[in-house]
C-alpha cells in the first residue's frame, strides 16, 4: 500500500533528502503493462483482438510453520513490476482486447475485520493504479462473462535456478483453454532494461542504502557486534523509507568470518585491527539497492589490508570502463578476474596459475547484471531471467548473460577470500606463507556497486566513497 508520507523535498540532483520518501512514479505500472502488452503483440499479432487474459498470481501468505504466527508479505517480483500491490494472496489478469489491469482478492469473513485490515475491491482500485478489482469467487464468473477464449499462465523456468513460476491453478481453470507457453518469455524480456520512472525509484534505493552504509562506518568501534551493525542498517531502512524488507540476508562479517562469502550469522565481537564486511541493500517499493562496503573498524586500513583493498577498487573502476551497451558480461568477468588475479601474482600470494584452479577457489569475483527480472538489479539482485541453459554462461558460481543494453543496471562486485580450509587445494600454486598472513591480517573483502548502462559507458547510480583513503576520511569525520 502506498502511505501518505510527508512531502519530500527535492535536491538539485533530483534525490531526496535523507530521511523522507516519495510514492513510486505515477503511472509506472501502467507503463510497464503496456510495454508487457506491447512486445506480446509483436511476437503474437493474433492475440491483439482475442477475448483473452493472462492471469498473474502474486504471493501466498505464510505462516511460521503450523503456527497462525505471519511472515511479513513479501510479493512476488514480476507480479510487482506488473501491478505494484504489496499485498498477499491476490491475483491479477490482464484483459488482452482492452489492456485493463484488474486485482482479484480473497473474500475474507467480516470476522477478520477485529484483527486486520481487511483488502476488499474497493481498497484496491483505491490504493493502486488499476481498472478493476473484483473477489476471487467472481472470477470464473467474470471470465465466462467476457467470453475468453484462452486464459494465458506465466509458467517458465529460469535456467540458473531449479524452481518454475508458480502459477494460479484453480480447479475450474479446466472449463477454458490454458497456455503455459507465451507469457512468460515476453514478461521476462519486459523486465531487462529500465525506464525513466524505474530508474528514480532505484536510485532513491540506492542513494538511501549508501547513506546506511555510511552511518555504520561512522557508527561502528571497537567491540560493536556484527549484529549491532545490521540492527543500525534495518534502522535506517525503515526510517529512512519505511523498508520492511532488505535486498537479502544481511551478511556483516568480519575476522575469522570474512572468507565466508554468505556469512549471515553476524553475531560476532568486532575485535582492533579486523575488516568489517557489509552486504547490505534496501528494498525500496520492490526495487533492490545491491551495495557492499569493506571497512577497518579502527578507521585505518593496515598495510596488507590496503594492498588487498585498493586492488578491488581496481577492479570496480575497470569494470566502470569496460561496461557499455552491447558489452558481454562474461568477457566483463574474466577482464576482471584476471586484473585481480594478476594483482595477487604481483604481491607474490600467487606464485602461478594453471588448470583454472584460481577461478573456482581464489579470487572469486561476482559481475551481475541487474534490472528487472533475475539479474538485472530491480525487483530481484538478478532480474532477467535465463529462459535457456545455452542462453546462461556461468562460470564460479557467476550469473551470466550475454550482452548489455541502454538502461540496464549492473552490480559490479568484486572479492577475494582467503579460505584456510581451500589452502590444501591450492598448495602448489600459492605462497602458503604469504597466504597464511594475508589470511590472518586480511581474510577477505569484497566491494559491490551499481551501475546503469548508458549510451556511450555506465554511471554509477549514485557516486559513492570508494577508494581506502575516502573511506578512511569518512571514518574520521566520526572519532
Amino acid at each position: 500500500m502506498h502511505r501518505d508520507l510527508p512531502r519530500a523535498i527535492t535536491r538539485k540532483d533530483g534525490l531526496l533528502e535523507p530521511t523522507e520518501a516519495t510514492k513510486v512514479p505515477t503511472g509506472m505500472h501502467r507503463e510497464n503493462r503496456q510495454k508487457f502488452l506491447r512486445q506480446l503483440f509483436a511476437s503474437h499479432p493474433e492475440l491483439e483482438s482475442e477475448n483473452s487474459v493472462v492471469l498473474f498470481k502474486g504471493a501466498p501468505s505464510l505462516n511460521f510453520f503450523e503456527t497462525d504466527v505471519n511472515f511479513y508479505p513479501h510479493q512476488e517480483a514480476t507480479f510487482m513490476y506488473l501491478f505494484g500491490v504489496n499485498e498477499a494472496d491476490v491475483y491479477a489478469l490482464i484483459e488482452l482486447k482492452s489492456g485493463k489491469a484488474i486485482i482479484v482478492t480473497p473474500r475474507l469473513d467480516p470476522a477478520y475485520k477485529m484483527w486486520m485490515v481487511v483488502p476488499d475491491p474497493d481498497f484496491f482500485k483505491s490504493n493502486y493504479d488499476i481498472d478493476d478489482s473484483i473477489y476471487e469467487d467472481e472470477l470464473q464468473a467474470y471470465l465466462e462473462k467476457l467470453e475468453t477464449k484462452c486464459i494465458y499462465l506465466p509458467y517458465g523456468q529460469n535456467a540458473a535456478y531449479s524452481k518454475p513460476t508458480d502459477v494460479a491453478n484453480f480447479d475450474w481453470l479446466s472449463k477454458f483453454k490454458v497456455d503455459k507457453e507465451i507469457a512468460y518469455p515476453v514478461v521476462v524480456q519486459c523486465r531487462f532494461g529500465k525506464s525513466e520512472s524505474e530508474m528514480k525509484v532505484l536510485r532513491q534505493a540506492y542513494y538511501h542504502t549508501l547513506q546506511a552504509h555510511q552511518h555504520i562506518m561512522q557508527s561502528a568501534r571497537v567491540g560493536t557486534y556484527e549484529n549491532q551493525i545490521e540492527a543500525i542498517f534495518q534502522f535506517e531502512a525503515q526510517s529512512r523509507l519505511g523498508s520492511k524488507f532488505l535486498t537479502a540476508m544481511p551478511v556483516v562479517s568480519s575476522g575469522a568470518n570474512l572468507h565466508k562469502l554468505e556469512y549471515h550469522e553476524n553475531d560476532k565481537r568486532i575485535e582492533d585491527n579486523t575488516l568489517v564486511l557489509c552486504d547490505l541493500g534496501i528494498k525500496y517499493n520492490g526495487f533492490c539497492a545491491d551495495v557492499t562496503n569493506t571497512f577497518p573498524i579502527n578507521g585505518k586500513f593496515s598495510k596488507l589490508q590496503r594492498e588487498v583493498y585498493d586492488l578491488l577498487v581496481g577492479g570496480v573502476k575497470l569494470g566502470k570502463d569496460i561496461l557499455k551497451p552491447s558489452t558481454s558480461v562474461e568477457s566483463l568477468h574474466n577482464e576482471i578476474l584476471g586484473y585481480v588475479t594478476k594483482g595477487l601474482m604481483n604481491m607474490g600470494i600467487i606464485t602461478k596459475n594453471e588448470n583454472g584452479i584460481i577461478q573456482q577457489f581464489m579470487p572469486h569475483l561476482s559481475i551481475i547484471p541487474s534490472g528487472h527480472g533475475e539479474t538485472e538489479v530491480g525487483y530481484d539482485t538478478r532480474t532477467v531471467k535465463a529462459l535457456e541453459k545455452n542462453d546462461r554462461k556461468a562460470t564460479n558460481l557467476t550469473y551470466m548473460w550475454p550482452k548489455l543494453k541502454t538502461s540496464s543496471v549492473v552490480t559490479v562486485s568484486v572479492g577475494v577470500y582467503f579460505d584456510p580450509e581451500l589452502l590444501p587445494l591450492m598448495e602448489d600454486i600459492v605462497d602458503i606463507g604469504k597466504f597464511t598472513q594475508y589470511a590472518a591480517e586480511v581474510g577477505g573483502a569484497r566491494i559491490e556497486r551499481q551501475f546503469v548502462i548508458t549510451e556511450t559507458g555506465a554511471e554509477e547510480l549514485t557516486p559513492s566513497p570508494l577508494t581506502a583513503d575516502e573511506i578512511e576520511a569518512l571514518m574520521k569525520r566520526s572519532a
